[in-house]
Order: C-alpha cells, then structure tokens, then sequence
C-alpha cells in the first residue's frame, strides 16, 4: 500500500508562511503562539503572533521587564512574551506598516495599561524605524512619518495629527536612535546605549509615546502614554481609559491625573500588512432598539448590509477587529454607528472612522500631500522657533551660571560678613567679660581705697610718724626694718648716729657695665624708686639732710664737666636738669671730689679725665636736697677706641633729721 502525506500546517518549520498576516488570511481558527516564517533573505525564523488583536497580524519584535530601554540586549532568539527580555535582531529588513507598543503591571497580558500602534507612512524596513528630522523636531530623532495613531484599548483612531515619537537627540548616526537601528539588525548583547568594547553607557534616552493632542511626544514633550527614558527618568505613564489629554509630562511626571509607574512590563509588535481576511469576514456588533434593548446584529460580507442575528461558522468575526469594505454610499449608509468602527468604500476609494454618530473621512491622497506641505511649512517654523528658544535657553544658562556665580560670590561675601559678625559678638562678649572683671577690679579698687582711706585715718588718729627718724623719737627702741610710714621704707636706726635714716630703694642699685656708647650721654639709664615722687618729696620735706651715693669706674672714658656745652658723662635732677658735677664735689662746680681738693689724676677737675688706659674712679655723696634724687644716668666715650668703658654705681637716697 502507498502511504499518504498530508501537506504541513502553513506556519510550521517545513510550511513557513510569509508574516503573521499571513496565518490570519488562511488559518480561520489560528491561536496566538509561535509560527514560522520565511524573512526577505529567504531565512527562516520563529516568531510569536498575535492573530485576534485590531483583526491580527502583529509578530513580537521586542520585550522588556522594565521601563528602562538602554539596557535591553538584542539576538536571533525567538522572542517570548513570557522570555528574558531583548529585541529580535534577525528582522531588520521586514518592512513594516504598523508598530506597536504594549506596556502591562505584570508579566501577562491581563494587566495591560495602553496598548497602541503608529500607522506608518511610508512603510520603512524594521532596522530603519528610527529617523531624524523625518516628522521630527529639528535634529531630533524618534518614529517619524505617522499616519494615525490608535488606541487598541479602545479601538479608536485617536488622532491623525501626530508626527513624531520621540526617542532621543540627534548626535551621531551611530549613536543613540542610529545605534537601535543597528541592534535590529545585529545582536547587542549590552542595548543600543552602551559602548561595547569599554563597557561605557553614553546615553539617559529613549522612549516610545504618543500624544493625543499634540504633533509631538516624548523627550521634553508631554504625553498621552508613555514608557521609556527622558533625560535618565525612567517609567510606564498612561491615563484613564479612553482618556484624550497628555497625562505624562517630561521625565516621568504625571500630569492631569496621570499614573506614573516605575516597573513595567513592555511588548513591541509590528504588521506588516492588514489582514485581507478581515474584508471577507462577517463582523458581529450590538446595538440598542428604538425600545432600549440591546440586539445582535451582523454585517453581511457580501451585500454589506447590517442584518440582525449573529454570524455563524467561519464567518464569526469580533466587532472592530479592522476595517469593513462596502460597496457604494448606500451599503455605507446602512452601517449602524460604532465608535472606532473603520470602513472603506469602493466607490470613492476613501477610509471612514465612526465617531459615534458620524462618519469622519480621513484624508485623500491629494489631501495628504496638502496637509503635509503645510505641517512641513509648519515644522519649519517649528525648526525655526526651537531654535530661537535653543539660543534663548543657551542665553538663560549663560545667565543662570553668571546668577550661580554671582550667588556663589554673595554666599561667600556673607559667609565672610557672617564670620565677622560671629568674631565681632565673641570681640563683644569679651568686651563684656572685660567689663565685668574691670568693673569687678574698680570695685575691688574702691574697696581697697575705702580700705586705704580707714587706714589714713587710723594713721592720723594714732599720730604714726611719716620719717624714720621722727620713728625713732617716737620710739626711741625702734630697730632697723621694713616700717609702714606711708609709704612702707626701710628705716637704718643705727647709721648717722643713730638718728634713724629712712632709706629708699631703686631698681638702678647695681654695679652696670657701659661699652659702646660714644656720643655724649648716649648712654641713658632712667631711675625708678620703689616709691612715688610725691613720696619722695614728703620724706625729703620732712627731713634735713638727704644724700645718694654715685660712682663711676672708668677705662679711657671722660666727663669733661670744664667743656661747657660738651659734657660726656653727666646726672640729671628730678626736675630734669643736666648736672654737670660728681658725687662729692660742691653743686655746679664743675668737679668730681678729688677736684675739690685738687688731688685728681692728671691735675684735672675729675680722675676719669686722666683718660688713660687704665680703671680709675670717681666717687662720693650727692647732697643737694633741691636736686635729688638722681632720675637718670647718661654716660658717653665708652665706644672708640675700643678699650673705652666703665662701670657706674648708683647708691640709695638716704634721708634723716
């Protein structure tokens, strides 16, 4: 016996159809899933279709899990609705008339939030589906040359103004829409914005939207749905259900009511052709009566006339799954009112879409071409205006950086005011702080005055002796010691025959060296007593005799008391005078005391004016009440030659009697 063979299922690996059209022309009772189709290069490869939606025909080109698009690798594998993510890169040259998008909250379809497709005019090869400037913002690249959009949600055409999908900017035809271009045709394991050989992704677009309501969408642009990246923000945004605003502002901001998700699930399709068998199908729909009840009616595909009752067998169709061919006007007249519902009449070879409760035509071919000259007359203008807007905005930035920079600058400057306020409060903190210990001190000083003041006038109550010699009459057994006679002094109770000297201190008391010093008293020495003037003056107005003892040691260093108006050496009074005598000679004689008795070195008026190599000495008591006590010293020729110095001593002032 002979065997029989049965011909292969048309989509199966030995019968590969051409498209997925193509299994809905002539598989009345094809499911959605995986067939297998023979490409433009005579290649087979397996692709999912989707048979039922808008009247079938969509192959599954792409996938992803996410809203992000610059990461969604592309290879030869079949791509699965329920697979890993990616695009399909073996479809570049299938030309393509409608492109569609699909973004769900789960990894089913049940979950679906906006469902779209561009009609695409011309049809352009899958691996070219991104252009720039074709419908697009100047150098600005997307989906471009869109007839219509519609909402398969709801099976409207929702708008024929739409030019452009926005993916991304224009920089380089490899980069960015062109390198996507390149991934549908080639494998990119790491997406279209990611440099391979260094790992480097130069790119925060890409995006696939509509807009109901504008010639753009996307990338800076609002949206009525939404799924991808602006400007690094990536999401999945759509409105209400049959909605016609934007609801999707730029990176990913929801407008009018929008919702914006951060996770989705997306689905890209593509139809090549629309479905003939769709022209040939019974269409089945329900409307209401003249009594408000709902009836099933049917659109006869061979009259073109609405009958009641349902279709039957292979005719069954689904109400709006794609375009109903009539006849003539009369047929046409006969559809019922289906919003969304599209029909094409022979007669006048013109498309309608159902609008409720009438039949808009869409444009004529003639039409088109009008239209388009004036939506290029008005891109133009579009080109020219974002233009102008673009040397606008580099003018803000401009400006807005010359604003950073000088807040910066105003920031500083009041950081540095606010610095020296905080330093001028600490300044008067301490100020404040001062106050109080000055404050503090003054009453510390009153106190001590009040104090001092009671002192007084106990002294004077108790007659307390201002001399120690009026001490020592007082109390004849007083001994030598520190006594408090205002001021305190100390009181030698056995020099002087025992008549009590009050002696007063100074801090000039040692023997000093002088060297260096050659112009005439250019050595200076001021005295300070350890009691004031005023109290020296008391003692000494109280007292009869005072004295001080004054020495001075000289090697080669000269007085000159005789060389008027060219002293060297001298001492000078309280009252400030230069004196030009030495201890132990009379007052303003002119002489040391060897000099009152003729007895100095060399015959002069003082030993030191020998000025020879050799230390020699004058000495003695200055005795002149009106005079002392000495307030300074001044001692020159101790400078050159270089062996010139000396040595001076200073007594105390001793006062008694």
């Amino acid at each position: 016996l002979a065997k029989t063979y049965s011909s292969p299922t048309l989509g199966e690996i030995f019968n590969p159809a051409r498209d997925c059209s193509d299994i809905v022309d002539q598989l009345p009772e094809a499911e959605d899933g995986f067939y297998w189709f023979v490409l433009p290069k005579s290649t087979k490869h397996k692709i999912w279709c989707d048979v039922h939606t808008d009247g079938g025909g969509f192959a599954l080109v792409g996938m992803k899990d996410s809203p992000v698009s610059w990461t969604v690798p592309s290879n030869s594998t079949p791509v699965d609705p329920q697979g890993p993510p990616h695009w399909s890169s073996d479809l570049g040259d299938v030309k393509v008339l409608d492109f569609r998008v699909q973004f769900s909250t789960d990894k089913g379809f049940e979950g679906t939030k906006a469902d779209w497709f561009y009609r695409l005019n011309p049809q352009r090869k899958f691996g070219n589906l991104f252009s720039v400037n074709n419908g697009c913002p100047y150098l600005q690249a997307g989906i471009g040359n869109i007839s219509f959009v519609k909402d398969l949600s709801t099976q409207s055409v929702l708008t024929n103004n739409f030019k452009c999908s926005k993916f991304g900017q224009h920089v380089h035809h490899m980069l960015g829409w062109g390198k996507m271009n390149y991934c549908l045709r080639h494998q990119c394991k790491n997406g279209y914005a990611v440099l391979d050989a260094i790992k480097f992704r130069y790119d925060n677009f890409g995006s696939y939207s509509y807009s109901a309501v504008s010639s753009f969408s996307g990338m800076n642009h609002n949206s009525t749905a939404f799924v991808g990246c602006d400007n690094g923000k990536c999401c999945a945004c759509f409105g209400p259900k049959g909605g016609r605003q934007n609801y999707c502002g730029p990176k990913c901001t929801a407008i009018n009511g929008g919702t914006v998700m951060k996770s989705a699930f997306v689905w890209f399709w593509v139809r090549t052709r629309m479905a003939e068998r769709l022209w040939k199908r019974c269409m089945e729909f329900v409307v209401k009566n003249s009594a408000g009840k709902l009836e099933k009616h049917f659109i006869d595909p061979q009259t073109g006339t609405a009958q009641k009752g349902s279709c039957s067998g292979k005719l069954k169709s689904v109400l709006n799954e794609g375009t109903l061919t009539v006849s003539d006007k009369e047929s046409f007249e006969k559809i019922p009112d289906v919003p969304g519902l599209l029909s094409y009449r022979k007669d006048d070879k013109q498309l309608y879409v159902n609008q409720g409760s009438n039949w808009q035509a869409l444009s004529t071919e003639q039409e088109l071409q009008q239209l388009k000259k004036q939506i290029q007359s008005q891109e133009t203008k579009i080109q020219k205006q974002e233009k102008k807007i673009h040397s606008q905005e580099k003018k803000s930035q401009a400006q807005k950086n010359k604003t950073i920079i000088q807040e910066k600058k105003i920031e500083n400057q009041e950081s540095k005011i606010q610095s020296q306020e905080k330093k001028i409060q600490d300044q008067e903190n301490k100020a404040i702080i001062l106050e109080k210990k000055i404050q503090s001190q003054e009453n510390m000083t009153q106190k001590l005055e009040k104090e001092n003041q009671d002192i007084v006038k106990l002294i004077d109550r108790l007659h307390l002796p201002t001399t120690c010699s009026a001490l020592l009459i007082k109390h004849p057994s007083t001994p030598s010691g520190l006594y408090h006679l205002n001021p305190q002094v100390y009181c030698d109770m056995t020099s002087k025959n025992g008549v009590g000297v009050t002696v007063i201190g100074h801090d000039s008391e040692s023997r000093t060296f002088v060297k260096g010093y050659e112009s005439p008293g250019s050595y200076k020495r001021k005295i300070k007593y350890h009691v004031s003037m005023e109290q020296i003056l008391a003692i000494m107005k109280q007292s009869k005799n005072c004295e001080q003892f004054i020495k001075y040691e000289c090697y080669g260093s000269v007085f000159r008391f005789s060389s008027v108006g060219s002293y060297l050496g001298w001492w000078v009074s309280r009252q400030g005078s230069q004196m030009k005598y030495w201890g132990g000679a009379a007052v303003n004689s002119g002489k040391c005391a060897c000099g009152m008795t003729n007895s100095c070195a060399g015959g002069g008026k003082c030993n030191c004016d020998k000025n020879d190599k050799a230390w020699r000495e004058d000495s003695g008591y200055l005795t002149d009440k009106n005079t002392l006590p000495v307030t300074e010293l001044r001692f020159g020729d101790t400078g050159a030659p270089s062996y010139e110095k000396g040595y001076y001593t200073l007594g105390k002032l001793r006062c008694w009697g």
